[in-house]
This record gives C-alpha cells, structure tokens and sequence, in this order.
C-alpha cells in the first residue's frame, strides 16, 4: 500500500504541470475512456480511463497473473503541457513524460508517444481498432535487442 501511494503522489504532481483548459485530449482520445482488458499467455491487464476535467484523460491498470495476484500497477495519464501532447506513465517510482510524437509516416488511428529519456519503454503507440478495441505497444532497444510487445484490449461492457 506504501508504493501505491508513493505511485499516487507522483502522477498527482505530474498531473498537475498539464495545461488546464486545452480540450485536445479529450477530444483527440475521447473513444479511450471507460474499462478495458486484454489477456496473453502469461497476464490479463485490465484498464480504466477517466476524464479529468475537459483537458486530461487518468488512466489506471493492473497486470493480473494466472494465478489472479496482481504483480504490477500503473498510473498513466494523457495531457497537453506547453502545446505539447503527452502520455505520462509511472516507471519505477518516477513519472516518465512521453511526448507525442508525428514521426515521419502517420496513421490514422495510431498515436506514438516517445521518452525523452534513455531507457525502456523508448516508445508507447496506442493504435485504435474499432469502437471497442485498440491495441497498446511499448518497444525499444536496437537490432537483435529490440523488444516489441502488443496487448489487444477489448472494452468492458
């Protein structure tokens, strides 16, 4: 409970910083909202997203093990902060700002984020499938070190 509300003060602070009053996230990443899950082999994360206000979506998960203990929690958050986009995610005790970034090709529907820090996650890419799905990816790392792993979540009725 003592790292939760360690996690809790953080994300409070980082939320915060952001820029009271741009609508941009929420309507940008309004379909984001409500409960979500996705499950692979080894986890079923499960994930809700609210509207703060009229200028953030907080989001929140938890990565549940086979055996139904929960082995990881995360507070994440979608922002503006000085016209500028980001997905703000608890690592390690530390909020990370991921900036969303266009890069050179961009999809309709996909949404990449980048940490302005060395380290892993190097990227988060949100992609939305349909009205009841989207897929979240984190990679990094280079050559035969990269590291891609996708979960298919599904809205929660």
């Amino acid at each position: 409970m003592k790292t939760f509300k360690y996690l809790l003060f953080f994300f409070i602070i980082g939320l915060s910083a952001c820029k009271i009053g741009g609508s941009e996230p929420a309507n940008t990443f309004s379909w984001l909202k409500g409960r979500w899950e996705a499950t692979d082999q080894v986890f079923r994360i499960q994930e809700e997203w609210t509207m703060e206000g009229d200028s953030m979506l907080a989001g929140y998960d938890k990565a549940i093990a086979l055996d139904n203990k929960i082995v990881m929690e995360e507070h994440m958050g979608i922002c503006k902060r000085q016209d500028t986009l980001y997905y703000l995610l608890t690592l390690n005790r530390q909020l990370v700002p991921f900036k969303f970034s266009q890069e050179n090709d961009p999809k309709p529907n996909e949404f990449i984020f980048t940490n302005p820090n060395p380290g892993f996650p190097e990227r988060i890419v949100l992609k939305k499938t349909d009205d009841e799905g989207f897929i979240a990816a984190i990679e990094g790392g280079k050559g035969e070190t990269h590291i891609r792993r996708e979960m298919a979540f599904k809205k929660i009725k």
